[in-house]
């Protein structure tokens, strides 16, 4: 009883899809013990030789140098071995391209969220195509999505990270299925943590190096807070010259997403949607716009921050003030971050002002000296603790400074050490004597001595806010 061979290989390198009068490798691979290698092409119910391959080899390499249309079909290969030849391989479809010319790719929208499809649409105004394919650059096999009919209909997805690439549609006809037409124009697909975006060749092929004119900076923002609690929403929205046509929004430098106005609505600004926030999504955004002439420079930066990243009791932050929380004009004040488990920044955040965040580092605690206060410092803060720039705890409970107007004349300066002695206690009692901060517990102190209750309940604090249903 003869032995079975395995069945070989057989390959196409660099692609199936090979350019008129370009070339083209096929790789047959046997076994070690091979010693003929047979490649033929499948004609009408028959096999023609295309060339033959002497040695013994595990496998066995065929160029194919000028191709065209007689050596473009469905290709085999076998292996001799003990005089007897083995199955014939899977067939490799082999075409040759360029013989016509290319068709136009085009998408029904830019951006689509992830997860979605993607509809492409193949056809060519001169050349009466009654097939199509789709392709993505880089795959060696032949692409299996097709459409028979005048225009080609493709849908892509529900697409991820792995839809990312270059696609190109052709044009055959279906008496001649190995014949096809010069690849269209490339379609970009990026695929992001914010959606899928389609870009007709190079995303940022548009911008003109030298513009004579100039158009107005792009303005950038979040809504409802740059400052986003993890798996919430949040839109940044973009806004441009009245005659803006397109958006793009940039994360970490590189493209992220395109958006065009829509009505009904402003017709110079959009919103880009981040459905939840992650630390994925977290980092610096900026924007630009395009009249359909000119591109805009880029926008400021936006630094979006993800909250509640540390989930343990111990990593929310205690936020306290020095020497309290109702102070009068030109006192002298520093405000206190304290958390249990170390970390290495923390930051310090005034309700209204995301341009004025503070930032200090320190393990389990740090100090934010305001200095000498005014009516303009007054309203309520918050701090963080946070590992990076961008990736937050949760919030501390709210904390509420009063400034009221003050006498006109000197005031006593905050001795040396005490903010830094107050920041270092939690709880207890900073007292405030000329010249001296001394830490008592559990005394009744009458006299120049002050007492302050560091972190106590005498402290304007607002109630957490109510979570989001």
């Amino acid at each position: 009883m003869h032995r079975i061979f395995p069945t070989p290989v057989i390959s196409a390198s660099p692609s199936s899809l090979i350019p008129w009068n370009g070339s083209v490798k096929i790789l047959c691979q046997g076994t070690p013990e091979s010693y003929l290698y047979q490649l033929v092409i499948l004609g009408n119910a028959s096999y023609k030789e295309v060339e033959k391959r002497l040695g013994i080899q595990k496998e066995a390499e065929f160029v194919i140098k000028h191709m065209d249309t007689t050596t473009a079909g469905r290709l085999q290969c076998r292996y001799m071995k003990q005089y007897r030849w083995s199955e014939y391989s899977e067939a490799l479809e082999l075409v040759v391209t360029g013989l016509f010319d290319k068709p136009l790719l085009s998408a029904e929208q830019g951006v689509v969220r992830l997860g979605a499809k993607i509809y492409l649409r193949c056809g060519s105004a001169h050349v009466p195509f009654d097939s199509f394919s789709l392709a993505k650059d880089g795959e060696a096999s032949l692409p299996p999505p097709q459409h028979r009919g005048p225009q080609g209909s493709f849908t892509l997805g529900p697409v991820n990270r792995s839809f990312s690439g270059n696609y190109r549609c052709y044009g055959w006809h279906s008496g001649s299925p190995y014949v096809w037409s010069a690849p269209s124009n490339a379609l970009e697909l990026v695929v992001t943590a914010l959606a899928a975006l389609l870009c007709l060749g190079l995303c940022l092929s548009r911008r003109i190096s030298t513009q004579t004119q100039t158009l107005s900076k792009p303005t950038i923002w979040a809504k409802p807070d740059f400052m986003v609690p993890k798996g919430k929403p949040v839109a940044i929205w973009c806004r441009g010259a009245p005659k803006a046509a397109e958006f793009q929004l940039y994360f970490e430098g590189s493209l992220s997403a395109v958006e065009r106005p829509r009505t009904p609505g402003p017709l110079n600004q959009v919103k880009f949607l981040i459905s939840a926030m992650s630390s994925q999504t977290a980092g610096q955004y900026s924007c630009s716009y395009w009249t359909g002439e000119l591109w805009s420079e880029p926008s400021h930066t936006l630094d979006l921050v993800v909250t509640g990243m540390y989930e343990d009791e111990d990593d929310v932050p205690t936020l306290s003030v020095l020497p309290g929380p109702e102070v009068t004009s030109g006192d002298s004040v520093t405000f206190c971050c304290h958390l249990q488990t170390a970390t290495s920044t923390f930051f310090l955040v005034k309700e209204g002002r995301p341009s004025h965040v503070q930032k200090k580092h320190g393990t389990t605690r740090a100090e934010f000296p305001v200095g000498l206060v005014t009516t303009a410092h007054q309203g309520t803060y918050r701090c963080f603790g946070s590992y990076n720039n961008h990736a937050w705890s949760l919030p501390s409970k709210p904390v509420k400074l009063v400034v009221t107007a003050g006498l006109e004349g000197p005031r006593l300066s905050e001795p040396a050490g005490a903010a830094a002695w107050c920041c270092g206690q939690r709880p207890g009692l900073c007292l405030r004597e000329a010249g001296s901060a001394l830490p008592v517990g559990g005394l009744v102190l009458q006299g120049q001595l002050e007492a302050r209750m560091w972190g106590g309940p005498t402290w304007h604090q607002e109630p957490e806010p109510e979570p989001e249903g």
